[in-house]
């Protein structure tokens, strides 16, 4: 996984505080995939995230089936438009 660079990231979430508002609604990132991880109880990959989110959502999932006996989390819901 290539290193987050801070200064490139075109993205809202950077911009969105006070100073920056942020008001386009049409708004989609450039970067999501669908969630790769065969740790979940239910089909992941109907779901997406940024990356690098999914990337570590994956772990975590890997985590918690391991720690708690084989149970696997359940998404329910994942990156919105609004």
């Amino acid at each position: 996984m290539a290193a987050f660079d801070f200064d490139s990231d075109t993205s809202f979430q950077k911009y969105l505080n006070a100073d920056h508002p942020f008001d386009d609604s049409s708004y989609i990132p450039t970067d999501l995939l669908p969630i790769d991880s065969n740790f979940t109880a239910n089909n992941s990959r109907a779901f997406k995230l940024r990356e690098e989110a999914g990337i570590q959502f994956a772990d975590m999932a890997w985590h918690f089936r391991n720690t708690f006996s084989g149970d696997r989390l359940y998404i329910a819901s994942a990156r919105r438009s609004s």
